[in-house]
C-alpha cells in the first residue's frame, strides 16, 4: 500500500512540479512512509492496512504535493491562478478524506493507536505545509507559521517537562478549532483572498489555536 503510495505520488508529482520540488514532495513522503512500518507492528493489531489508513496516506500524499508546489513558491515560481484553484481543490478533498478515514476505522471495527497518531501526524504536517504556502504567497505575515508549528513546540515541551504528556479528555472545541484552521489555510490558496482578507482571517483562526493549545496546557499544568 506504502510502495503504491509512492508511485501515485510520483506519477503526479512528475507531471505536476519543477525538478527541485518533485525532489522535495518525493523526500518527504519517503521519509514519511519509512516510518510506517515500525509503527503498523507496534501499534496496529490487524492483518491489513485498512481502509482508513489509506485514505490517511492518500491525505499524506496530497500533502506532499502542495509541499512540493510551496517549494515552487518559496524559489519565485509561484502558482498561476489556475493552478492556486487546483491546489485548493486538492486541499479540500484533503480535508474532505480527514472526515472520512476515522468514520471508516470506527465503522470497519479497524481503531488502532496507530491510525490516530497517523492521522494526528498528517493533520500537523498539512497544517504546517499550508502555513508555510501562505507566508510564500504574501497572503500573511511571518506569524502565520504559528499555526503550523504550535503542535511541534507543544510535543517538544512535553519532552522537556513530562508535564505536558499527560493524557487529555477528548474534547468537542479540539475538533472545531483544527477545522476551523484547516479550512482557513486551504481557504487562503484561492486567489480571491487576498490581504488584507486573507490575513484577517488567518490571524483569527490562530489566535483560536492559541486558545486551544492554552486550555490543554493549563489542564495539564494543574496539580
Amino acid at each position: 500500500m506504502v510502495g503504491g503510495g509512492a508511485g501515485l505520488l510520483g506519477i503526479v508529482a512528475a507531471m505536476t512540479l519543477g525538478p527541485y520540488s518533485f525532489a522535495v514532495a518525493a523526500a518527504l513522503y519517503l521519509l514519511a512512509a519509512s516510518l510506517i512500518p515500525r509503527r503498523v507492528v507496534a501499534f496496529h493489531p490487524y492483518a491489513r492496512f485498512g481502509v482508513a489508513n489509506a485514505l490517511t496516506l492518500l491525505r499524506l500524499i496530497a500533502t506532499c504535493l502542495l509541499a512540493g508546489f510551496t517549494v515552487e513558491a518559496i524559489i519565485g515560481v509561484p502558482p498561476t491562478d489556475d493552478t492556486a484553484w487546483k491546489l485548493f481543490a486538492l486541499c479540500a478533498g484533503a480535508l474532505i478524506l480527514d472526515g472520512l478515514d476515522g468514520f471508516a476505522a470506527r465503522r470497519l471495527g479497524l481503531t488502532s493507536a496507530f491510525g490516530a497518531r497517523f492521522d494526528m501526524e498528517v493533520d500537523a504536517f498539512l497544517i504546517l505545509v499550508l502555513s508555510v504556502m501562505a507566508l510564500a504567497l504574501g497572503k500573511a505575515g511571518v506569524w502565520v507559521l504559528l499555526s503550523g508549528l504550535l503542535r511541534y513546540a507543544y510535543v517538544a515541551a512535553g519532552a522537556v517537562w513530562p508535564v505536558f504528556t499527560r493524557p487529555l479528555a477528548p474534547a468537542l472545541r479540539r475538533k472545531v478549532i483544527a477545522v476551523i484552521q484547516g479550512c482557513t489555510l486551504a481557504a487562503l490558496l484561492m486567489p480571491v483572498m487576498q490581504p488584507p482578507v486573507s490575513a484577517i482571517a488567518a490571524a483569527g483562526a490562530l489566535l483560536l489555536l492559541i486558545y486551544s493549545f492554552g486550555a490543554d496546557i493549563l489542564m495539564q499544568a494543574r496539580p
